[in-house]
């Protein structure tokens, strides 16, 4: 981390600022008290705080006691959230505000003069984070994630975003998203400026980005969010001051590139990769000349990916195959789900000894110039807002709840993409809302289907099958019918 100036501000938040010097004092207390907890390297710490003041300290303090952090989306509901915290064996929780359970610690308490303990030995192979994604079997999956792959990811990202001492980024991810990891720890070791937009109520943009005298340098967000900043007079004028641009997390339409590359004066680049494979694999600067379809561009310094057909062998060139992706970024797999690492992970015949590949599902192909374009997916997960989505994982949860009898979800991709579940009921309570507010205390928000229609059964194939394609079809009938919402 920077510390050429410790007067110099650090991190702006919607309570107030910390310049280097007090981030750096706030983050060593943190990391001592949880020393004195004994937790340190080989401990996981989760972490349910909002975007405030208090945030960076803390995950920077987990790091630096030696531990890795688990960081919750505090929108997620409490039921989500106390599975995940026992799946992950996290060793404490930190929350902003106290609470009955002696498991859980605020930052105020942590912050309270501990007594000195010794600075513990962090290795490149011990764990930094773990992110947790849907998953498809009906409970989400912990990504664990060691330093070298955080460390070798921002090395990489140094040839493709320009940044120096008092630039200011701004944040607009939600510390569960494996994309904040960059927006927090790269930036402020470029001795940036980290600006935590105030996303509370609803709102998903700071009014920084909308004053006519704001000096944001740097902006990272999904398709869905830039499309929604240049929908607003106020933000598409910040928009077009701004030096650089991250669009990331999702599909990047040619339409909404173009349009991008018109206002952007300067750096647009369209970034992919899964958490799996520490946040970003490949990238792709965006010129005058943008293209269509939309290209995810070339591998990151110390990256490779391979297109594969279903017998693990490369594809003839400029046909499509399965993104497998080898190298330094790929991570240590599933937290305890063996199983689930085996089946996506495996070794790499042309990497060093005990080097593995990692599956990711999504299927592309490459242009004669040796660039990647990424065509869609080979099973049924989808990205809702950013945020990635199992259906089965929906669909099994939906079939947990109480007077369910079956039900499928499907996704609609335009304008934006969302999900559509389809429900036949044995109890009559089962209503729409009723299924939505107990979907709402299992999954997150992106997760909660935006239309549930009750149907007396669903379609099935000649086999039997659930018939997912007759129900993609309904969707394309947008009057309203009894029994949907």
């Amino acid at each position: 981390m920077s510390t050429a100036d410790t007067r110099r501000t650090a991190v702006r938040a919607p309570s107030g600022s910390l310049n280097f010097g007090e981030l750096l004092e706030r983050s060593a207390t943190i990391a001592t008290s949880l020393g004195n907890r004994d937790i340190g390297p080989g401990d996981l710490v989760a972490v349910k705080m909002p975007r405030d003041l208090d945030l960076l300290p803390t995950l920077l303090g987990v790091l630096r006691s030696g531990a890795a952090y688990l960081p919750i989306d505090i929108a997620d509901p409490p039921r989500r959230t106390e599975a995940v915290v026992a799946d992950a064996g996290a060793a404490l929780v930190i929350v902003e505000d106290s609470v009955p359970d002696a498991a859980a610690v605020t930052p105020a308490e942590l912050l309270a003069a501990p007594a000195a303990a010794p600075a513990p030995v962090v290795t490149a192979d011990d764990l930094a984070y773990v992110i947790y994604t849907s998953g498809s079997t009906g409970a989400p999956k912990g990504v664990e994630v060691p330093h070298r792959c955080a460390a070798a990811l921002f090395a990489a990202m140094d040839d493709h975003v320009a940044a120096q001492p008092g630039d200011v980024w701004l944040s607009l991810t939600s510390p569960a998203f494996d994309i904040s990891v960059f927006e927090f720890f790269w930036t402020l070791g470029k001795g940036m400026t980290v600006e935590l937009a105030d996303t509370s109520g609803g709102a998903l943009f700071s009014t920084a980005l909308a004053s006519d005298d704001h000096d944001i340098t740097h902006v990272q967000a999904t398709p869905t969010l830039l499309g929604g900043l240049l929908l607003d007079p106020a933000t598409r004028r910040g928009l077009s001051r701004v030096r650089h641009v991250t669009s990331t997390g999702e599909a990047l339409p040619s339409e909404l590139g173009r349009e991008l590359r018109a206002l952007l004066p300067d750096a647009f680049i369209n970034a992919y990769g899964p958490t799996e494979t520490t946040i970003w694999s490949t990238v792709e600067h965006i010129g005058e000349s943008v293209p269509d379809p939309m290209v995810i561009g070339r591998e990151l310094a110390g990256q490779t990916v391979h297109l594969l057909d279903d017998m693990g062998q490369p594809v003839p060139p400029g046909s499509t195959g399965e993104l497998v992706i080898a190298g330094c970024g790929v991570t240590n797999g599933y937290r305890g789900r063996p199983d689930l690492t085996t089946d996506r992970f495996f070794p790499d015949p042309s990497g060093p000894d005990g080097s593995v590949m990692y599956r990711t599902g999504d299927l592309g192909y490459h242009l004669d110039d040796g660039r990647l374009v990424c065509v869609g997916r080979a099973d049924r997960q989808v990205k809702v807002r950013g945020h990635r989505i199992e259906l089965d994982e929906v669909e099994a949860v939906l079939g947990e709840l109480p007077g369910v009898e079956a039900a499928g979800v499907v996704a609609r991709s335009a304008p934006t993409t969302t999900l559509a579940a389809f429900v036949v009921i044995a109890d009559a309570d089962a209503a729409p809302d009723a299924i939505r507010a107990q979907l709402a205390e299992r999954l997150p928000a992106p997760a909660v289907p935006a239309r549930i229609e009750i149907v007396a059964e669903l379609p099935r194939s000649t086999s039997g099958k659930l018939d997912r394609r007759q129900l993609e079809d309904r969707l394309g009938d947008e009057r309203s019918r009894d029994g949907a919402v």
